[in-house]
């Protein structure tokens, strides 16, 4: 008991709040007690939720999210809802001169880093335009990731799993990325990244090959997905690469070199 009382008091020390799992809200015009996402972020416990409520979410705190590790959960006020998904939205506002991208995993998150019912859009980062995940797994469901860039050799428009990252891509629309260099327009695998991608709709993006998923040394795992529309081939893999394929609809991509 005397254990528990300790530990407890360390945690308010350090975090600011009670060591108790519960839910914070933040709101686009700043106007809540946490005035943007990563404020949020960063005073949370594991096992809390943080509502997003709908708006256009800029500037700094509101870009390049870091979970910092936390196994914890960023999400719309109703992200079944594809009108709530679409007013809630991650503007990373990045450009050429300024990169700025919508989230940067990198502290090993694991699935329960989650991501649920976002609009993530206007990133444009050297890679991993809209999401950059490095050796962590975390998971994205209902969230639409769109017109996001992967700069000069950079891959991964949309998202970019390097080094053993594995996240799961859920019900997700992933349409108008592009990498100018590197594969991937949608979402790029490299080296030992295996990434479950069920349910998606990966269509209109643009890379110099894999426009729609490029691949690398990985094998994702791809069910129930339409692929669509993608400049660069619909999915394209190489150097080790054996992704799993199944129930999906791969139509009207076109590359110089291959199509589906």
């Amino acid at each position: 008991m005397k254990n528990t009382i300790i530990l407890t008091f360390a945690l308010l020390l350090l975090t600011g709040r009670p060591a108790i799992c519960g839910t914070i809200t933040v709101y686009a015009d700043a106007t809540g007690k946490y005035p943007t996402i990563q404020d949020a972020i960063d005073v949370a416990v594991n096992g809390d939720i943080i509502i997003a409520t709908p708006g256009r979410y800029t500037g700094e705190g509101n870009r390049d999210i870091d979970f910092l590790g936390k196994a914890i959960t960023l999400r719309s006020t109703d992200p079944n809802n594809p009108n709530v998904v679409a007013a809630t939205i991650i503007d990373c506002q990045g450009t050429y001169s300024d990169p700025h991208r919508g989230f940067y995993f990198h502290n090993n998150e694991d699935a329960n880093s989650v991501v649920n019912g976002l609009t993530i859009t206007n990133g444009d980062a050297w890679v991993g335009g809209g999401i950059r995940c490095w050796q962590s797994s975390p998971t994205i469901t209902n969230c639409t990731i769109t017109n996001n860039t992967a700069r000069e050799w950079g891959g991964g428009g949309g998202i970019f799993c390097w080094w053993g990252s594995s996240p799961t891509i859920t019900n997700c629309t992933i349409s108008g990325n592009s990498t100018k260099g590197w594969p991937g327009g949608g979402i790029f695998c490299w080296w030992g990244s295996n990434p479950t991608i069920t349910n998606c709709t990966i269509t209109g993006n643009s890379g110099l090959w894999g426009g729609g998923i490029g691949c690398e040394g990985s094998s994702p795992k791809i069910a129930n997905c339409v692929i669509s529309n993608n400049t660069g081939s619909g999915i394209r893999c190489y150097l080790r690469s054996s992704p799993t394929v199944s129930n999906r609809i791969i139509s009207g991509n076109s590359t110089e070199w291959d199509g589906g």
